[in-house]
């Protein structure tokens, strides 16, 4: 994993999107969804803000 995105994967880490495990693996559908909706179940109580990569 890219050191830029390092912070971003902690971050996700402590709001519990993910547990950080097999990072550079690909995810199922299934996986994605889940991680989708408890990103977007973090951001409205104020928690995960994802980073541009712009």
């Amino acid at each position: 994993m890219s050191a830029k995105l390092a912070p971003e994967l902690q971050e996700a880490k402590a709001q519990g999107i993910t547990d950080g495990t097999r990072s550079a693996a690909f995810v199922t559908r299934a996986q994605a969804a889940v991680m989708a909706l408890r990103a977007q179940r973090s951001k409205k109580s104020g928690g995960f803000q994802p980073m541009s990569l712009n």
